[in-house]
């Protein structure tokens, strides 16, 4: 799965109302919905991206020896 194969998943997940389908071609404020959806995602994965930065450089200080494509 590529970077974006993986942030569609996550989306589908966190868009969980309709089962991660939209059910109306166009409605008034779908537009604000996905820009919140987006906004959301966006959190999700910075927040992932702190966690997991957080956890190498413990594991790093614990003496444990990170691969450089995990520190990427």
């Amino acid at each position: 799965m590529d970077l974006g194969e993986g942030r569609h998943a996550l989306a589908r997940s966190i868009f969980f109302g309709r089962l991660g389908e939209l059910r109306h071609a166009y409605r008034d404020g779908v537009e604000d919905q996905l820009g919140a959806l987006g906004m959301a995602l966006n959190a999700v994965v910075w927040w992932n991206t702190l966690y997991m930065d957080a956890a190498v450089k413990k594991l790093e200080t614990g003496g444990l020896s990170i691969s450089p494509e995990i520190r990427s």
